[in-house]
């Protein structure tokens, strides 16, 4: 795992005379040498063979290019090149994510056009069909599933409330007005956003202006004065870097320790060494000083980072931050004797342990609650809750079993969904958990095991929940158990609804991986806690939601008319 750690503060009173002067003067420098760089690998990139394009010409190579402009030598240039490669590539990748999100968003906003046409169309045929009421005293059924009924001068929309003809009428009018109005503007804000986004695929990306484009834009509102300039260029000239080499004894070839304590930094363009004394991280101290101990073979390069910050004062400081790889640790990885699987939630992380046979021995659930707290806040419950499960590898010795989310295309399809829903998935904090559990594996010698989740609620829901008496989420977390241990077998549909899919070609065990989409489907409107009851083999869906609608005593007011 690669970590970056800052060191403590260096105000100029702690450096050598003299020397927080020098590293100002690297600091600008440097970053202006980065940004000719920066100008000149863009064009090259993405107007090749323009008149702008100097590293296009016979025997100019970016090593050359910062020597003439900058004077630097062959350590600082690879540095600069390794940071602006560094930024083009994050533009890359920017761009990939922009698409991806913007395309999941575009597939939301067709499907609720399409959802809103669908609603037009069958207030149309009510109107058409209360028009026809009016003419001829003769009730036509408006759409295949609609509960309205007409009887006398009274209108039925649903349940048993009722409505005077005329009124309903003007209600109808009424709902197809606001329908159309709201139908045409989700049309309009999609065909921006298609347009939107073939001219985002079409380009190259925009040029970064450094030190934000936010802060350069606020000139003309607060006037480009001699404060503004200074401290634009602060902002512009804020870092600076030192890729590492693993051919390095130090592991870097422009900085190294000094064999007192302190930690010796080579500027660029002749302004001399520093010394920063008394140097350590503030964490990982110890796995630093090993990085650079190791022989050849092991070696591993070694990055720094200076960056010029300001305290609540006004006093300018230095933070010095490294980048190494941490060594690898021994955790309990192996899957041998069990498992301990955990299922995450917004509000709490369900658990149970598995041996290897794939038995659950015991199960349970950790509550949090992230709701309207600080990122601080959020990041402490967070470290809480995987610290308690490490006391669960800790205790058994089994490893620990998470689900591999990715929620970057559901969260990009939030729009027009349930508030509900949006709020959860908005939520979840699932990259600060991975952080969470690679660092604190490390410190405590544990590791993560990630496993496809995919049904693996659904199958709990329909398998587990009443053959062990939990929740939805206990018997997730003992799927993705059972997925992680390769025990397919105990992952079958039960025979009473594996005829329900749609597998007629098909023989052998219904395995969720790969037939249980079909169920999925058509079960997924069936509310989680009818599945305690013990369903019977109807025969088909229809049969089994019949069968619901008189057996499940406990549904909510809603939930016959989900089917």
């Amino acid at each position: 795992m690669k970590i970056t750690v800052n060191s403590g503060r260096y105000y100029a009173e702690d450096m050598a005379p003299g020397a927080f002067d020098a590293c100002m003067s690297a600091l600008s420098v440097y970053n202006t040498a980065k940004i000719k760089l920066y100008n000149a690998m863009y064009e090259h990139r993405y107007h090749e063979g323009s008149d702008h394009d100097v590293l296009g010409k016979p025997g100019v190579t970016y090593a050359s290019f910062l020597k003439e402009c900058a004077g630097l030598n062959a350590y600082d240039a690879a540095s600069l090149y390794s940071d602006v490669s560094g930024i083009l590539s994050s533009q890359r990748e920017f761009r990939k994510w922009y698409l991806q999100t913007q395309t999941e968003d575009l597939k939301a906003r067709k499907a609720k056009t399409a959802s809103l046409a669908k609603k037009l169309d069958q207030l149309l045929a009510v109107k058409q069909t209360l028009v026809t009421y009016a003419k001829t005293g003769r009730f036509v059924r408006p759409y295949k599933g609609c509960q309205l009924k007409i009887s006398g001068q009274k209108a039925c929309p649903y349940g048993k409330k009722t409505f005077p003809l005329a009124d309903y009428e003007r209600s109808v009018e009424q709902q197809i007005r606001r329908t159309k109005a709201r139908l045409h503007s989700v049309r309009a804000a999609m065909k921006r956003k298609e347009a939107r986004l073939e001219r985002f695929a079409g380009e190259p990306p925009a040029r970064v202006l450094f030190g934000s484009k936010a802060f350069y834009k606020t000139k003309d509102t607060v006037g480009c004065d001699d404060t503004w300039k200074k401290t634009f260029h602060e902002r512009r000239t804020r870092s600076m870097m030192a890729a590492g080499r693993h051919t390095s004894k130090s592991c870097n070839f422009v900085v190294k320790p000094d064999g007192a304590g302190g930690l010796v930094w080579n500027l660029p363009a002749g302004l001399g060494a520093v010394t920063f004394p008394a140097f350590r991280l503030r964490r990982y101290h110890k796995e630093w000083t090993d990085c650079l101990q190791q022989d050849a073979e092991n070696r591993q390069a070694v990055s720094y980072r200076m960056k010029r910050m300001r305290d609540g004062h006004g006093r300018e400081y230095l933070i010095v931050s490294a980048t190494f790889m941490l060594p690898e640790h021994e955790a309990p990885a192996d899957l041998s004797d069990g498992c301990i699987a955990c299922d995450l939630n917004v509000d709490h992380l369900a658990w149970a342990e598995l041996d290897k046979s794939g038995a659950m021995i015991r199960y349970g659930i950790i509550p949090y609650h992230l709701e309207h707290l600080s990122s601080t806040q959020r990041d402490q419950v967070i470290g809480d809750v995987v610290s308690r499960a490490a006391v669960l590898n800790k205790e058994t010795g089994k490893a620990l079993v998470f689900e591999d989310l990715d929620l970057t295309a559901k969260r990009a399809s939030l729009k027009y969904g349930n508030k509900k829903s949006n709020l959860l998935i908005s939520a979840f904090a699932y990259k600060s958990f991975r952080a969470h559990l690679d660092s604190q594996g490390f410190r405590k010698g544990f590791s993560a095991v990630y496993v496809d989740p995919a049904y693996t609620s659904f199958c709990g829901k329909v398998m587990f929940m009443r053959k062990f008496g939990v929740s939805i989420h206990v018997s997730a977390a003992y799927c993705i158990g059972l997925r992680s241990l390769g025990i397919l077998d105990d992952l079958t549909i039960p025979d009473h609804l594996g005829h329900l899919m749609d597998t007629k070609k098909e023989q052998g065990p219904y395995y969720v991986a790969e037939k249980i989409s079909s169920l999925y489907t058509k079960l997924k409107n069936i509310r989680t806690h009818a599945f305690y009851l013990d369903l019977p083999d109807v025969g088909t869906v229809t049969k089994l939601k019949t069968w619901l609608r008189v057996n499940d005593q406990n549904k909510p007011a809603w939930y016959a008319a989900d089917f």
